[in-house]
């Protein structure tokens, strides 16, 4: 149980809070055809289209309303013209989410009584899927956006079923989940034999799709609305990561579908967990699970001696915080410097003395006391990695100066593997003494 203490500083230096806008379009990326429109000035899509095109190395769908200096002052009602220009454009969207910028929250512009005012108006779009969320800039940060966005994606999509199917599971992803880490939870379960739907399904939309022919400005794969209409069928719901706990009890609520929580994939008990909860209800485990977990273990014997009693730093959104924080305590590790980008209740249990929900500053002057071995978080650290010349291990968002990123591991077994053998390469790299070598010998 770690203490949340809140910096007292009365401005931020070197930020490292994201906006809920960009949490939120990260999930919806995971619908199929969907199209983003943030309400609020050009800027308000420019800067998140970069970061998020830089950080998936992927080409992003997001538009805006433009809303120019006269319209703010005067007011105007430029949603409804800019959801009308995409529904007549050529090819049109499959889903259209509509996000606010901090702007018009300030303004207070209803924006969910001008699409039904816009619906009312335009009949033959009545029945088109169209949906809002609230992010403005002033209230949480990006897994605040993500969780809101997966709240009303399973709110206006999903529909109870009576009839449950018994081999459908619903698969609920939280922010910290990259593609790859989605892909392979997906694969995890499918190797049981399950039918799996995956709600944002990150990994079909942004890994690996290339254009055919004639160029499609949207999300070419993700989950589609038929298959959320399905997902009220599923006999029991997964949840990954801190930030789906409301969706699932949403789908419980609203479909009476039962649901089990993992907070991390990257805790191998939490694994075995998991592995136990599918076993007990299909009455077996899959080869290749078996066969992953004894390559996981053979792998913490090879690295335990690089990890155990090690110290470390981590920085990010709260679930990275704790999904990081997690793992280093479950094979010896000891985290000595945690900050959060914003509030979660999870910060409490993370596996640390304390956590400063600041900015890089203060994780900057908490490394300089702590003198951790390795951190973890985003790209924006590598000023604390220079600066203090600490190695910096790439995780959260955005993450622009490797590639690859999108595909990376560090969930389930094959995952945790391929996590150790990175820290402890790191270690070997920064701090293992080279072995003695004789002249014209072999070490």
């Amino acid at each position: 149980m770690a203490e949340v203490v809140f910096s007292d500083k009365p401005v931020s230096v070197n930020s490292l809070k994201k906006s809920p806008s960009i949490g939120a379009a990260i999930c919806c990326y995971g619908l199929k055809g969907v199209m983003v429109v943030v309400h609020g000035a050009q800027g308000c899509s420019a800067y998140p289209k970069t970061i998020l095109i830089e950080h998936f190395k992927e080409p992003v769908p997001i538009t805006n309303t433009a809303l120019q200096e006269t319209e703010v002052v005067f007011g105007t009602d430029t949603v409804k013209a800019s959801i009308k220009n995409l529904l007549n454009s050529n090819p049109v969207p499959e889903i259209i989410a509509v996000l606010t910028s901090g702007m018009v929250e300030c303004r207070g512009d209803d924006v969910e009584a001008s699409l039904k005012e816009f619906k009312l108006e335009n009949p033959e779009f009545a029945s088109f899927p169209v949906f809002f969320i609230s992010t403005p800039d002033f209230e949480g940060g990006l897994q605040f956006g993500f969780e809101k966005a997966l709240y009303a994606i399973i709110d206006n999509f999903v529909k109870p079923v009576e009839r449950k199917d018994p081999n459908l599971i619903t698969l609920l992803c939280g922010a910290s989940l990259t593609p790859g880490d989605i892909d392979e939870i997906k694969r995890f379960i499918s190797s049981f034999g399950f039918d799996v739907i995956v709600i944002p399904d990150l990994a079909d939309s942004l890994i690996g799709k290339m254009y055919q022919g004639i160029y499609y400005p949207y999300t070419i794969g993700g989950v589609s609305l038929k298959e959320l209409e399905r997902a009220g069928s599923a006999f029991l719901t997964i949840a990954v990561g801190t930030s789906t706990i409301t969706s699932a009890k949403l789908l419980k609520e609203k479909c009476g579908i039962p649901f089990e929580h993992f907070p991390s994939l990257s805790n191998f008990r939490e694994v075995d967990r998991l592995a136990e909860l599918l076993y007990l209800i299909k009455g077996f485990i899959p080869e290749t699970i078996k066969r992953d977990r004894e390559i996981m273990q053979d792998a913490l014997a090879d690295t335990h001696f690089y990890l155990n009693c090690k110290r470390f730093g981590v920085a990010g959104i709260p679930e990275v915080v704790y999904q990081i924080s997690d793992f280093l305590h479950s094979v010896g590790g000891k985290v000595v410097a945690a900050v959060s980008s914003e509030y979660g209740d999870e910060l409490s249990e993370v596996p640390a003395d304390k956590v400063v929900v600041g900015d890089m500053e203060d994780f900057e002057n908490l490394c300089m006391e702590e003198n951790p071995h390795i951190i973890f978080g985003s790209s924006h650290l590598h000023l604390v990695e220079e600066k203090s010349g600490i190695p910096l291990i790439r995780v959260d968002f955005p993450v622009y100066d490797r590639v690859g990123y999108s595909q990376k591991r560090k969930v389930c077994y094959r995952g945790i593997t391929d996590f150790l053998f990175e820290i402890s390469n790191e270690m070997l790299s920064r701090y293992i003494e080279k072995p003695f070598v004789v002249k014209g010998g072999r070490p």
